[in-house]
C-alpha cells in the first residue's frame, strides 16, 4: 500500500508527468511503463513476498559491514568473529607521485626566516604556550556561521580549542596523534583526519613557524623590492609572504586535501593587523580564501604566552 500510496506525490504535476514519459522512452519502455507497474503491485500476494524474500535472502550467509576507525572499534569486533579489513579511504591525487625540489636560495631563506622570527617573538620571550582569543566565521551551506574561539598551542602534539556557539560550547582537544571532542556533557573521539588537519593549520601558524627557525628547511623562492616569498619545508609545506619593511609575514599559501570533494585545495591565508603584546606580534585579523572565495575569517581580541 506504501507504493501505490507515494504514486499520488509522484505524479502531482504535469513537469513529473513528463519527466516519466520521457525516461520510459530514454529506457526504450513503453509509454505506459509505470502504469503496468502499478497495475502489476497491485496483484503482488504475501505468498509471492515470502517466495522471493526465501529465493534471495539467506541469513545464514548475510555478511556484517563495520565502517569506521579500526583503533576505535576493535574492541568491539570479537562479537563478529573473523574479518577482512578494507582501505576505503579517499587517496590524495598525486600522493604517489614524488614532488619535484623547491629551488632557491637557502642562505637568503634562513636570513629572511630569522627576520620574520624577531619580529614575531621578542628575542627575552620564551613561550611555552600560546593562547588567542577571538571570533571566527565560517562559511557553511546554510549561511555564515559565527563562534567565539579561545586556543591553547603548547605545541603541534598538544593543542586545545574551546569553542562557544550559539548551540553550546565544542572542546577539543589533541593529544599526540589522537584527539577528542566534548560537547553537552558527551565525549566523542575525533576522527583522525580531523586531528591530522588540526595539527598541520596548527604547524603553519606564524608563532609556530617563528618558533621553528633552527629546525625548519626554508628556501627563499623570489623577492622584489617590498616583499620576500619563502618556501617552508618539512611537514609545514607552505609559502610564506614576507613584507620587507615590517619582516611580517602577510599571506601563507598551501595545499589541503578535501575528502568531501576528492581533490586539493589551494588555500591563501592573509594575515593582517598585527598587534604586538608582551614581546609577541601577532595577526589580530586572518582571513582563509580558496579559488577567491573566502571560507573563513578570524578577528582576535587577545593573544598572550605562559
Amino acid at each position: 500500500e506504501s507504493i501505490l500510496n507515494r504514486t499520488v506525490f509522484q505524479n502531482d504535476s504535469y513537469s513529473r508527468l513528463l519527466s516519466q514519459r520521457i525516461s520510459n522512452y530514454m529506457l526504450g519502455l513503453p509509454e505506459d511503463a509505470y502504469e503496468q507497474f502499478i497495475e502489476e503491485v497491485r496483484h503482488i500476494t504475501p505468498d509471492d513476498i515470502h517466495r522471493v524474500a526465501n529465493k534471495y535472502l539467506h541469513p545464514n550467509a548475510l555478511q556484517v559491514v563495520v565502517v569506521g576507525n579500526r583503533a576505535l572499534v576493535e574492541d568491539q569486533l570479537d562479537e563478529i568473529g573473523s574479518f577482512k579489513e578494507l582501505d576505503i579511504r579517499i587517496p590524495r591525487p598525486g600522493e604517489s607521485v614524488e614532488r619535484p625540489q623547491v629551488i632557491g636560495d637557502e642562505a637568503g631563506g634562513r636570513t629572511w626566516l630569522n627576520k620574520m622570527s624577531s619580529a614575531i617573538i621578542s628575542e627575552d620571550i620564551q613561550v611555552n604556550a600560546f593562547i588567542t582569543e577571538g571570533s571566527q566565521t565560517v562559511e557553511t551551506m546554510q549561511g555564515p556561521m559565527e563562534m567565539g574561539v579561545t586556543r591553547i598551542i603548547v605545541s603541534s602534539d598538544d593543542i586545545r580549542l574551546d569553542i562557544r556557539t550559539a548551540m553550546g560550547a565544542i572542546q577539543m582537544v589533541i593529544e599526540g596523534d589522537s584527539g577528542k571532542m566534548v560537547a553537552g556533557g558527551q565525549e566523542q573521539p575525533l576522527p583522525s583526519d580531523n586531528v591530522e588537519s588540526m595539527k598541520l593549520e596548527t604547524l603553519r601558524d606564524p608563532i609556530m613557524i617563528a618558533q621553528g627557525k633552527e629546525v625548519l628547511p626554508v628556501t627563499l623562492v623570489e623577492q622584489d623590492k617590498e616583499q620576500a616569498v619563502l618556501y617552508i619545508g618539512g611537514e609545514t609545506d607552505a609559502y610564506v609572504v614576507i613584507d620587507k619593511e615590517t619582516a611580517l609575514p602577510v599571506q601563507i599559501n598551501y595545499t589541503q586535501f578535501d575528502e568531501a570533494s576528492g581533490s586539493d585545495l589551494d588555500l591563501e591565508v592573509h594575515l593582517s593587523d598585527w598587534t604586538e603584546h608582551e614581546g609577541i606580534t601577532y595577526p589580530y585579523s586572518v582571513n582563509v580564501s580558496s579559488d577567491g572565495e573566502t571560507i573563513s575569517s578570524i578577528t582576535y581580541t587577545r593573544h598572550y604566552s605562559k
